[in-house]
């Protein structure tokens, strides 16, 4: 069996579930659950079937956000998670830009981050009012 990275995964005994996912936030961390896990299996569209094993309360959660009409489908689910996830991955990077930035002393003070701002609404304002 492999996991959502496509990564074999070995049999899981009773008590725990070893992950590895190189391409997630772990860098290739192996992860261990003693949560309870449970398998499903979706298939998301165009895209080739996945068998998932979740644990218990994330299925659950999955299965009413599809019973409430949000989602047409658990693969709508881990597709929505799986892109925030990498919006959230992505704000990190650019966090991390800016504190390399700041480390180098690349800032600009709040007073003239905040004249900047007044400007740009202002024209945009302006502008909009010229309409």
């Amino acid at each position: 069996m492999s996991n959502l990275c496509g990564n074999y995964v070995p049999p899981r005994s009773e008590t725990h579930h070893v992950v590895n996912c190189p391409n997630l936030y772990n860098k290739g961390k192996l992860f261990r659950t003693d949560r309870p896990v449970a398998e499903t299996s979706f298939r998301l569209s165009g895209e080739v079937q996945m068998n998932v094993e979740l644990p218990s309360d994330l299925q659950t959660l999955a299965e009413s956000l599809v019973a409430s009409g949000r989602f047409s489908s658990i693969g709508e689910v881990l597709g929505e998670g799986v892109r925030l996830l990498a919006s959230q991955e992505r704000l990190r990077q650019q966090i991390e830009v800016g504190i390399e930035q700041a480390d180098r002393g690349e800032v600009v003070d709040h007073d003239t981050v905040f004249a900047h701002l007044r400007s740009t609404i202002s024209a945009a304002q302006d502008a909009r009012s010229a309409r």
